[in-house]
């Protein structure tokens, strides 16, 4: 992580925390007391960020005692910020609110600290989302307000320690289809030769198709 930094490539830590089951884990809900939390959970998160000054978290889709980890005050505010002195930003894990609902809500994460959420195709997310996030400021400005300048504050900070910001360089056009393809010359191929020209040729085609998404959505 600490090589990451150096180089300018911002990393996240995951999943914060209690994430305890990949099956069926949207929504689990875990009750744990505080010393097994700090002696057993929450000391895989602790070290790295006290040790290699991490800038990044990404939040967990679970519940800890009621609470979706990625609205959780009293772990993204309290412990992670106040208590252990973390100074980056907080990403959720994929945005699953799709339709209003509670559950991963927007409001929730900007006014409890985590300040991004991981979406998947924006012009489906944005019609919950942002419809959610304007009732919210509408309802409370001020308190609101305070909040996603927060958040914003701290993926900003984010941004500033990466290469992108610091040493920009050249980088290839994304409007470019050839720069989406990869080249054979970069390929590693295997033995046998026939299934990882298969491999090649179909990441090809996924590319291919993110390529043309970008344009879409771009």
């Amino acid at each position: 992580m600490t090589g990451c930094h150096e180089n300018g490539l911002v990393t996240t830590i995951k999943h914060f925390a209690l994430n305890d089951q990949e099956t069926h884990r949207n929504g689990g809900n875990i009750f744990c007391n505080e010393q097994a939390m700090r002696e057993i959970y929450l000391r895989a998160f602790e070290i790295p960020i006290k040790e290699s000054k991490a800038i990044g978290v990404m939040s967990a889709y679970n519940r800890i005692g009621g609470y979706w980890c990625g609205g959780c005050s009293p772990l993204l505010k309290d412990l992670l910020r106040k208590e252990w002195g973390f100074g980056g930003f907080v990403v959720s894990d994929y945005s699953s609110n799709l339709f209003f609902g509670t559950y991963m809500s927007p409001v929730l994460a900007v006014y409890n600290g985590n300040d991004v959420l991981l979406n998947g195709i924006w012009e489906i997310e944005k019609m919950s989302q942002v419809p959610m996030m304007y009732a919210a400021y509408n309802r409370d400005p001020a308190g609101f307000g305070k909040a996603l300048r927060e958040a914003a504050k701290n993926t900003c900070t984010m941004k500033m320690h990466t290469k992108a910001f610091n040493d920009p360089g050249e980088y290839p056009d994304a409007g470019n289809p050839i720069n989406w393809i990869v080249s054979p010359f970069e390929w590693k191929f295997e033995v046998p030769l026939v299934l990882s020209g298969v491999k090649y040729v179909l990441t090809n085609a996924v590319n291919l198709f993110c390529w043309l998404l970008y344009l879409i959505l771009m």
